[in-house]
């Protein structure tokens, strides 16, 4: 079973991942350029700049990374993921993404102008790199508001999905 689970910025996806990956017993695969920057303000621009040989070496290493069972929680993991049994894409508003990041980081460059630059730099990346087109959601088998629904919630719709699509394997 693999999970892949994609969105926007702050719009859930490590909180659920994590959550998932304790209910199912199942490992969380999750990598971010967040670890190559000293400060959230400076992820934009090193998403902006990030080469395609930096980009296809980050994504290899995700692809190892998600052997077996597992839950993966990166922007492009549901197109680069190929035997996912299930993609899921989060929605929030800006608003709501914002005051999540906010509360999770003290530090400055958390609000919503800094919010909308790692979004806008992650998708014209994903586009430049890999012509993948972030708004184009056909791949995904489910998509959440996670403003309407708790992580438990998400947890549990998530879950009943994933072990009926993998109940043979599982």
């Amino acid at each position: 079973m693999k999970i892949c689970i994609s969105g926007l910025t702050a719009s859930g996806k490590s909180t659920l991942a994590e959550e998932l990956s304790k209910a199912l017993g199942i490992k969380h695969v999750h990598k971010s350029y967040r670890g190559y920057v000293d400060s959230y303000s400076k992820l934009a621009d090193f998403t902006a700049s990030a080469d395609a040989k930096f980009a296809n070496s980050f994504d290899a290493e995700i692809k190892k990374l998600a052997n077996g069972n597992c839950v993966v929680s990166t922007w492009l993991s549901p197109w680069i993921i190929d035997d996912a049994t299930l993609r899921v894409w989060l929605n929030a508003s800006e608003s709501v993404r914002s005051e999540r990041r906010a509360a999770q980081h003290t530090e400055v460059g958390c609000d919503t102008a800094t919010i909308e630059r790692i979004d806008k730099a992650a998708i014209n990346q994903a586009k430049r790199i890999y012509g993948i087109d972030m708004f184009d959601h056909r791949i995904f088998d489910i998509e959440i508001n996670t403003e309407k629904m708790s992580i438990m919630e998400c947890a549990s719709a998530i879950s009943i999905i994933a072990l009926e699509r993998d109940r043979k394997n599982f």
